[in-house]
């Protein structure tokens, strides 16, 4: 049985233009030469589109097929994401421990400061000349 364009896009719910789409993706596993006449499609005389059963096999079957791709696609993409997810909780404790040590390092230096302010304090022989001056208008 042939197919016209118009009875596959009725059949199918689809329209010409994705039609000729999957036209051009099957051409490109034919021959130039057998595009004329093949076993999915062929030409008449004066140039009218008609296809074949099989033809019409491939088209009705061609969203199936891409769906596959899209899956087995969508797949590897989850499995790209997930090692890229475990890099950056890799790379987040790094920077988390490299911080924390950071900030022990800052805290230590800052309580030997305030230990050496608190000497100053209370040591009558580093107090400067300044201080020694307005403790003796404070009396």
């Amino acid at each position: 049985m042939d197919y016209k364009i118009s009875n596959i896009c009725t059949d199918l719910g689809i329209g010409k233009s994705t039609v000729y789409k999957r036209i051009d993706i099957l051409k490109q596993s034919i021959p130039e030469t057998d595009w004329k006449k093949n076993e999915y499609f062929y030409y008449t005389d004066n140039n009218k589109l008609f296809f074949t059963e099989k033809g019409f096999k491939y088209i009705k079957d061609f969203k199936t097929n891409t769906d596959n791709i899209r899956q087995n696609v969508s797949s590897d993409i989850t499995i790209y994401q997930n090692q890229i997810i475990e890099i950056y909780k890799q790379r987040i404790e790094y920077l988390e421990n490299e911080n924390k040590r950071l900030l022990d390092i800052i805290s230590v230096k800052e309580q030997k400061e305030l230990a050496k302010d608190i000497k100053y304090i209370g040591n009558n022989e580093t107090t400067s000349f300044w201080d020694k001056f307005f403790n003796r208008f404070k009396r």
